[in-house]
């Protein structure tokens, strides 16, 4: 019995480190597993109708945008920029870039001589050489092309993380700014004297020098009486704490140069001159220069001008109509609008309206994008990057989500891109099977590549340059990592992207096959050159049974280490028990050799039962002594021993 508890012990010892992970961390099933540098967030696609804008999705998974960051320790790169297709598969992954940085705003924009390139805001970090953020400005080779920092270094504050657009051709960056400022809040209800308002307002930035173009305070135009936020407690009283009385969201900019921001705290969107910083008009809120037509928003974010007239007495703007906040709600749920706004009799009308498509609400970010390829409407809802699209009828033809629910997103947009990564594909292959029946798989990525139709495959023998190579097979490209699967074996593997029209894009390093321990004990070495047979054979025709026989003959070494360890432990085992059960027996018959009886010791041996010293002589001896005191009949002890006097 005590052997069963034993191993039962040992067993749970040995098991208990996969379980205390298992309890520590979640199941990572929800990351993509292909590369082990990379370890992005996997999308699920629901597709309701097949004629989904072609594109990808721009889209920056983060845990927190505020946490402290990791510094010089080795996180795989699961956060940051990041490019998917329609089908969810990933394109490219930038959160290497900058270990792990959280970043805001990836999208596309073009330079007037039509280059493309792509802008982001990397947090504010004070791991980091610029502590207050700055913003990237990345070719389509994902090479930074320019940086865009805080210039003003003897002023307080970071980069907002809400906007980093980039306008004018690529010549300016509008950004977020915010300040504490202390304010006389006499004009608020039972309020008297001076209270701190966390004031925001935007800067046009020069993206070549850095200067400011323009700047605007929300203060200086907009009264804190017209904000709907909860203010602290005791606020005006000392050390009361700050109030984000509008909490600016976004900011964009018309052509003729006036701009137009959001005000999530205020419900209200404002149309801003470039002349003198006075408000043109404002559209919601307290003081709405606008009446609302059957409809209402707040708490809104992404405000955009998408058309205006050319006498300016028409305008339409878009934006995502959160209505609610961490503790209010204005509607059952979310929804992107489309308003049309007329100068002539300030009326607002509701032109289009998108639901969120599950009915839930956006507490907080998200915006709206509408796509000129295909006239469709592109939503983000936030959490988990739910992000759906729309013809321009209202019907959804695609939705999709993280699979985990530990990522987030501020913004996701849509964007034709085309990507020619200066990094080279990732190639690695495995060998598997016997000296009869040898196969190799091949796996490949391009991180970042857009253009790759099918991949080239070779191999030789020989690692000299001048040795030629010989053409193992092709096969289509498939998702962010496609494998290949051929008959025998190469010492030496290439592989090469080619394009829809087949020309030739880049191709991988030289890289070395790797022979599975339970391979090289089969004799199959690297001596043995074992012809490739051509085949175009991919990863969609082979059976699962081949890819488990890979994976079994390159664990089987680890296993049977394992395996042997376990074995000396539980021999070890045995060994102990089965000393400690000779040293029980052995004292135990020496006790026995030697009994109690009334002038000492006397050895058992040679006494007949029921002598003294016997078992049984032992036991009358001991019910005789029990009689005499009592202690059978069940008096108490104590009555017949009092304390200090022994009876015989």
């Amino acid at each position: 019995m005590f052997s069963i508890w034993f191993n039962t012990f040992l067993i749970s010892a040995l098991l208990f480190p996969a379980w205390a992970v298992s309890s520590e961390f979640n199941d990572d099933d929800d990351l993509a597993t292909f590369r082990p540098d990379l370890r992005p967030p996997i999308f699920s696609v629901t597709t309701h109708k097949h004629d989904i804008t072609p594109g990808y999705w721009f889209t920056t998974p983060y845990d927190n945008l505020y946490g402290a960051h990791g510094g010089d320790r080795y996180e795989t790169c699961q956060v940051g920029p990041h490019i998917y297709d329609n089908d969810g598969n990933l394109v490219w992954s930038g959160a290497c870039l900058d270990k792990n940085r959280p970043v805001v705003d990836l999208k596309v924009f073009s330079k007037e001589d039509g280059s493309s390139f792509i802008s982001f805001l990397l947090a504010a970090d004070n791991h980091q050489e610029d502590k207050r953020g700055v913003g990237w400005i990345l070719d389509n080779t994902y090479t930074l092309n320019k940086t865009v920092y805080w210039r003003k270094e003897d002023e307080p504050g970071n980069f907002n993380m809400h906007e980093f657009n980039i306008v004018d051709g690529g010549k300016s960056a509008l950004v977020i700014i915010s300040e504490f400022r202390s304010t006389d809040i006499s004009a608020l209800p039972r309020k008297s004297g001076e209270g701190l308002i966390f004031n925001n307002g935007f800067r046009e930035l020069d993206v070549e020098t850095g200067d400011v173009k323009f700047e605007w305070m929300a203060l200086d135009h907009i009264p804190i009486t017209r904000s709907k936020a909860p203010m602290p407690v005791k606020f005006g009283e000392k050390n009361s704490g700050s109030w984000d009385y509008i909490h600016m969201n976004s900011v964009d900019k018309n052509a003729k140069g006036d701009y137009l921001i959001s005000g999530r705290h205020i419900c209200a969107i404002y149309k801003i001159s470039a002349k003198d910083g006075h408000i043109i008009w404002q559209l919601g809120g307290y003081g709405s220069s606008f009446k609302l037509d059957k409809f209402d928003f707040c708490f809104q974010h992404d405000a955009r001008l998408r058309y205006e007239s050319e006498d300016e007495s028409i305008a339409i703007v878009s934006f995502l109509n959160n209505a609610a906040d961490k503790t209010d709600q204005t509607e059952k749920h979310s929804s992107a609008l489309l308003v049309k706004l007329n100068m002539t009799s300030m009326v607002a009308t509701l032109i289009n309206e998108w639901d969120r498509p599950d009915h839930g609400i956006t507490r907080k970010r998200g915006n709206v994008q509408f796509l000129d390829e295909s006239n469709h409407t592109f939503v983000c809802w936030s959490e988990n990057s739910y992000v759906s699209e729309y013809t321009p009828d209202g019907k959804m033809v695609l939705e999709a989500r993280f699979n985990s629910d530990r990522f987030g997103t501020y913004r996701t947009y849509k964007f034709n891109f085309t990507g020619r990564p200066t990094e080279p594909p990732a190639l690695k292959a495995y060998t598997y099977g016997s000296h009869r029946d040898t196969k190799t798989v091949h796996y490949v990525s391009w991180n970042g590549a857009t253009e790759v139709a099918s991949w080239s495959f070779y191999g030789k023998q020989d690692h000299a340059t001048s040795s030629p190579w010989t053409f193992i097979g092709s096969t289509n490209k498939t998702g962010f990592e496609t494998r290949f699967i051929a008959d025998g074996y190469m010492r030496y593997v290439m592989v090469e992207g080619v394009a829809k029209d087949g020309e030739r894009l880049g191709n991988s390093t030289v890289e070395r096959t790797t022979i599975p321990p339970l391979l090289v004990s089969s004799s199959t070495h690297a001596s043995n050159h074992i012809p490739i047979k051509n085949s175009t054979e991919n990863s969609a025709s082979q059976p699962q049974s081949m890819i488990l026989k890979l994976r079994i003959s390159s664990l089987i070494h680890e296993v049977r280490t394992w395996l042997t360890a376990f074995v000396v432990a539980c021999g070890l085992c045995v060994l102990i028990l089965l000393a400690g059960f000779i040293y029980y027996c052995c004292l135990r018959r020496r006790l026995h050799m030697y009994q109690p009886c009334e002038d000492g010791y006397s050895s058992v041996e040679g006494q007949e039962r029921g002598e003294m010293g016997s078992p049984v002589g032992d036991m009358k001896s001991r019910e005789s002594l029990y009689e005499s005191t009592g202690l059978l009949s069940g008096e108490n002890e104590d009555d017949h021993h009092p304390q200090g006097e022994v009876k015989s």
